[in-house]
């Protein structure tokens, strides 16, 4: 690779992706969620998984939004079982009755 004489320390730049279509989001076969299974907590996107009987909050990222549901990018694995519209009081560590 030459260099640039053109280029600085300390420059930088900016990329732009296309955007992402329909399509593309189907033939990727991301994880999708609920739209009202996601918090925010302390600025913090994540949902409430089941672990061992108990809330865990989780952070995620998210990707395209398609009607009532999230892509999720990465945070949550296909099978982790969250919680769909967990109540504002739901906290970390709290017990669950799971049926």
């Amino acid at each position: 690779m030459k260099p640039n004489q053109d280029l600085l320390s300390g420059m930088f730049g900016r990329l732009q992706f296309s955007s992402i279509t329909r399509q593309n989001v189907a033939a990727r076969q991301g994880l999708m969620i609920p739209e009202d299974a996601i918090v925010k907590q302390f600025g913090i996107t994540g949902v409430f998984k089941v672990v061992d009987q108990q809330a865990q909050f989780n952070p995620i990222t998210t990707g395209q939004i398609e009607g009532k549901t999230v892509e999720v990018y990465s945070g949550l694995e296909r099978g982790d079982r969250i919680i769909v519209n967990p109540s504002p009081k739901l906290e970390n560590g709290t017990a669950l009755q799971v049926s």
